[in-house]
């Protein structure tokens, strides 16, 4: 009996280490990995340029500073991001663009974080990156 204890016993461990190495790098990350700064680009069918993420978690809640320039819009000043939601690797939020909610709806990765924008009249994509680490929790 100790014996088939001990064989049952390596299969698990064999098969607990295959699947942890087996698990793809695109894994959804934990939603305390989402804090710090992240970089990168937004699209429309009007516009496109930069957007700069900056995600800090207060309390139970996550604070989100976003800031987007553009050559239309070259020098756009940092604005508070409301109804941020995530869930996984679900991320929502929105910003105003003048008197125009934008919402902006995508999935977080290991790699960074991608997805749509959408307004009354426009629609878009847009991407980010990790930049900095340091305000990590």
């Amino acid at each position: 009996m100790k014996k088939l204890n001990r064989t049952a016993t390596a299969c698990l461990a064999a098969l607990t280490i295959s699947i942890l190495v087996a698990a793809p790098a695109t894994a959804q990350i934990d939603d305390a990995d989402v804090a710090g700064l992240w970089e990168g680009q937004y699209a429309t069918g009007q516009d496109g340029g930069d957007a700069r993420l900056s995600f800090e978690r207060v309390d139970d809640a996550w604070q989100l500073t976003v800031t987007t320039t553009s050559s239309a819009y070259p020098n756009s000043d940092p604005q508070r991001a409301t109804d941020v939601v995530i869930d996984g690797s679900r991320i929502e939020f929105t910003i105003h663009w003048g008197p125009r909610p934008i919402r902006f709806t995508g999935e977080v990765t290991a790699e960074g974080m991608s997805g749509e924008l959408a307004a009354d009249h426009f629609g878009g994509t847009w991407e980010v990156a990790r930049t900095d680490s340091e305000l990590r929790t």
